[in-house]
């Protein structure tokens, strides 16, 4: 695999990017353009579970899943001058068990941007992206399965929105492992307010095994929708890795004015390890969702995953999954109805390309 001269998104964003191994040059009038391919296919064989939020039941299915959804990601860069080069990512998502697109309204739904970058001046992009809490500030390294298979702990960011449509972004060259960044989101729509947050993230400073990101965005409010109504939240993700390469990882994450009155709340709280053994690594992740204010929709939940990640090459990996979660449901005038759980488990094979 080559690496591009000056990266294309600075070291806080390259922290979460897959490998490219194919490569080609296009030139288009007088200027070169690097191209690479990426992506990834990740299947699992399963005994999942499925939760009534009404009654005590609970279902299981045996299938052929995705571990993680499958990708595959174009990417380009242009160099404009020995400080300055222009870039694009274009993502698609897929499920490759049944080779469907993941969402038949978005083509590239993980992210499709065009920018410019300099290592004097930082990174600037523009199209769709992830908010700020989802990109930076607890994005999978910060959660032992990394967001993947089927033992993940999947999404951390309380009731933030993954995705922005519209957005702009600016990150600041990195200084000693730091940067720090804001995105901008236009609602374009008389019901959606605009959106904005901020980030800053440390990776390893002054050579310490230390990760840490906390950021704040405001954006659309996600269940009162039918009209201009924003929420608030506020992040932070943390990670360390020992000498012994032993890694132990948080995040926190807390949505508040949910609702058409504000009076909504969502926190969610991940906590993780990854330790080598053998061959691989064992990865054990522990997550507390609490949802307040609306009981006859709230549903508290816990979540404990245990799994093994088995590398057979820098591409292939092998990856057991265990999971246990239960579900707290509540009758409208706050009371207990019923708690529910279930227990899934699996195998996966995963490539990246």
């Amino acid at each position: 695999m080559q690496h591009f001269k000056h990266s294309l998104i600075p070291l806080a964003l390259c922290a979460v990017a897959t490998a490219a191994n194919a490569q080609s040059n296009i030139t288009t009038g007088n200027d070169a353009v690097q191209m690479s391919i990426s992506g990834r296919i990740d299947l699992e064989m399963l005994n999942k579970y499925s939760l009534s939020t009404t009654n005590n039941t609970t279902g299981t299915q045996e299938a052929i899943d995705d571990g993680s959804t499958g990708r595959i990601k174009f990417s380009g860069t242009s160099k404009i001058s020995d400080d300055l080069n222009s870039f694009f990512d274009l993502e698609l998502r897929a499920k490759f068990d049944s080779g469907t697109q993941d969402d038949s309204t978005a083509l590239f739904k993980d992210k499709a941007w065009v920018g410019l970058n300099s290592v004097k001046y930082g990174t600037m992009r523009m199209g769709r992206m992830s908010g700020p809490l989802n990109d930076i500030v607890v994005a999978g390294r910060y959660e032992a399965f990394g967001g993947d298979s089927y033992a993940s702990m999947g999404s951390r960011q309380a009731s933030a929105t993954d995705k922005w449509n519209n957005a702009f972004n600016y990150q600041t060259p990195v200084f000693d492992g730091f940067a720090a960044g804001f995105t901008f989101r236009k609602g374009e729509s008389a019901t959606a307010a605009n959106s904005a947050g901020f980030y800053g993230t440390y990776a390893n400073p002054a050579g310490t095994g230390l990760g840490l990101s906390v950021g704040w965005q405001q954006e659309q409010d996600s269940v009162y929708t039918t009209a201009m109504n924003d929420m608030e939240t506020a992040g932070l993700g943390i990670n360390y890795k020992f000498s012994n390469n032993v890694t132990i990882m948080s995040t926190w994450a807390r949505t508040s004015r949910l609702g058409q009155n504000d009076n909504l709340s969502n926190t969610t709280f991940t906590a993780g390890a990854k330790v080598p053994y053998g061959p691989g690594e064992i990865r054990v992740s522990y997550e507390n969702i609490d949802m307040s204010g609306a009981f006859s929709t709230e549903v508290d939940k816990e979540l404990v995953s245990i799994g093994y990640h088995w590398p057979l090459n820098k591409s292939t990996s092998v990856n057991f999954s265990l999971k246990n979660e239960k579900n707290k449901n509540f009758n409208s005038d706050g009371s207990d109805k019923n708690t529910v759980q279930g227990t899934g488990y699996g195998v996966g094979l995963r490539m990246a390309f």
